[in-house]
């Protein structure tokens, strides 16, 4: 053991040498082809009906419609027009949340705008075609962007990966010695 101690100190500027260009290297290539990163759009909306006085039928109408819109958001001649992954749930009567997940902010951010217009689109045709006068209301789309927590995995990574060839270097180095 005492032999490897000693192999250690003699070498120490070379392995910290490999060791850190090992390190950046790995970390360099991981982050850089890492896709982990996320963002997550979310969208508070309320199903509303158009008519002059506010009956409770109208309301009660309003809560089964926002049911029909989160089954919407499950069809794909809607879900295959966008590239991020949709959920909606009820939050209250006819309050929803709509989810847009997606790996970056642009994206999320495309993809909720070109949703809420697809969605409009469709309450439009469904109050056209059935004399219904629903309307949607949404809030502006709040999109948050996180990163996993993956990148402790890279770093774990990228120290060994530095040990290692700190290690081989100095393996190599002691090896041309002897011989």
């Amino acid at each position: 053991m005492k032999k490897y101690v000693n192999m250690f100190k003699k070498n120490f500027i070379g392995f910290l040498v490999f060791f850190l260009i090992a390190f950046l290297l790995i970390a360099i290539v991981s982050i850089k082809y890492r896709k982990d990163y996320s963002a997550k759009g979310m969208v508070f909306t309320t199903v509303g009906v158009k008519f002059q006085k506010q009956a409770f039928e109208h309301v009660q109408g309003a809560m089964y419609f926002a049911e029909t819109i989160q089954g919407w958001l499950k069809n794909p001649n809607i879900t295959d027009q966008i590239s991020s992954s949709v959920s909606a749930y009820k939050q209250e009567r006819q309050n929803m949340v709509i989810e847009v997940n997606g790996r970056t902010y642009d994206e999320v951010q495309a993809d909720t705008e070109k949703l809420l217009g697809l969605i409009n689109k469709r309450v439009n045709d469904y109050n056209r075609l059935t004399g219904a006068g629903f309307i949607l209301i949404t809030d502006t789309p709040k999109i948050i962007t996180t990163a996993s927590s993956s990148i402790l995995f890279l770093v774990f990574v990228s120290v060994l990966g530095g040990i290692v060839s700190g290690v081989f270097f100095i393996s190599i180095k002691e090896s041309n010695s002897v011989a």
